[in-house]
């Protein structure tokens, strides 16, 4: 009985688990929370489906995809029953939005998602090895591993790699 009600005041006390998966409390920045409810009424973070491996399994990405040194976001969020996996670039004057995909919320949640870091190699859909001068977007369908497409910020928006 002891152990039981020890066990559950740590599980109050520490970060949420589920699956196996610790769950981090994650607060947006209010100038980008702002954006993304003018731009998306009644949006909500798209949990992946269960299947999907624990290194694609997000909702946030945080990474510098243009190469500023700022934070930079790409959020997976369904909102009307559509999904999006949408990039937030930081700028001066706040956050420049680019849509990375839309679809319905069932393909979306079925995507998911990690990031390439500066400094590293990928091989592309052109089975070319290309070193990394940003951060880029990893993504791929949950129930097809290894079918990646990865996403690069460049001239204003995210493009295949």
């Amino acid at each position: 009985m002891f152990f039981k009600a020890l066990a559950a005041s740590l599980l109050t006390l520490s970060p949420i688990a589920i699956s196996g998966q610790t769950i981090q409390p994650f607060t947006l920045p209010s100038k980008l929370k702002a954006q993304i409810d003018r731009n998306y009424p009644g949006w909500q973070y798209l949990t992946p489906l269960k299947g999907c491996a624990s290194d694609v399994k997000r909702s946030v990405l945080i990474g510098d995809f243009n190469g500023d040194g700022r934070k930079d976001y790409v959020i997976k969020i369904e909102f009307n029953s559509n999904g999006a996996l949408v990039g937030f670039i930081s700028t001066r004057e706040g956050y420049h939005q680019s849509v990375i995909v839309r679809e319905s919320a069932r393909v979306v949640k079925d995507i998911g998602f990690t990031i390439g870091h500066k400094g590293t190699r990928v091989i592309n859909g052109q089975s070319k090895s290309v070193f990394l001068k940003n951060d880029i977007v990893l993504a791929e369908p949950c129930a097809a591993r290894g079918n990646a497409n990865y996403w690069v910020y460049r001239n204003g928006g995210f493009e295949t790699l």
